[in-house]
């Protein structure tokens, strides 16, 4: 019982904390537009068009600035961008909302930024994508929570390899885009703070906890996603 207590209490701080991105930087004189530039003297943030409606005259005209280096959403400019289609920049509420509009920018290829990470070792890249639990893991954090089905022979079930560039492998073959973005996107909101969390009983049988409603289910929550 401590030791589902324990993973609960893991997974509600991972959502919480770890994994909320930061709120993208907004313009002092324009809110709806991202920070493009920093006023060092005063410490305001800018677009370009807010810099050039306040520091074409006068004094501010010598001050000195830094560049916000920021990557921002090209439907939600309030959000920072998590992925990158077809040299447009999308957070994962902008990306569903695009494919809602346009399904067929599922048959482009899906790059996250920053590439996937190892959910289980957050300094590490994910190497391989559990298709029944929907985990992201390094291969050492796979072994770590995985090593069990070592003694079923079913060590390499249910598993996609992913190489450096973010394409994904089903025993080798490579994965048409459409079908690899579709599972990325139900692992990516499990990931990012679904309500629901993964666990292993005695039997090391997968099933879902939902934190909110605290019940539980044997049939993975996420596929119907």
């Amino acid at each position: 019982v401590q030791n589902f207590v324990d993973r609960v209490r893991k997974e509600m701080v991972r959502i919480e904390v770890y994994e909320k991105p930061d709120a993208t930087v907004m313009c002092s004189e324009y809110p709806d537009k991202p920070a493009v530039v920093k006023n060092l003297v005063t410490f305001d943030f800018y677009s370009l068009e807010g810099f050039a409606a306040t520091h074409s005259t006068g004094k501010r005209r010598f001050h000195e600035t830094a560049k916000v280096e920021q990557t921002v959403c090209s439907i939600y400019p309030r959000k920072l961008a998590t992925c990158e289609v077809d040299n447009q920049f999308y957070s994962d509420d902008g990306y569903r909302f695009v494919l809602a509009k346009h399904p067929a920018m599922r048959s482009k290829h899906l790059k996250i930024l920053g590439g996937y990470r190892c959910q289980e070792y957050a300094d590490k890249r994910a190497e391989v994508l559990t298709e029944d639990t929907l985990e992201f893991l390094s291969w050492e954090g796979y072994f770590k929570l995985f090593r069990h089905k070592q003694l079923t022979g079913r060590l390499y079930n249910y598993l996609l390899t992913i190489d450096q560039d973010g394409y994904f492998y089903r025993m080798g073959q490579k994965l048409p885009p459409e079908e690899a973005s579709r599972i990325v996107d139900k692992a990516r909101f499990l990931a990012g703070g679904g309500e629901w969390a993964s666990f292993t009983d005695d039997q090391h049988d997968a099933y879902w906890y939902n934190l909110r409603d605290k019940v539980v289910t044997k049939t993975n929550p996420y596929f119907s996603y």
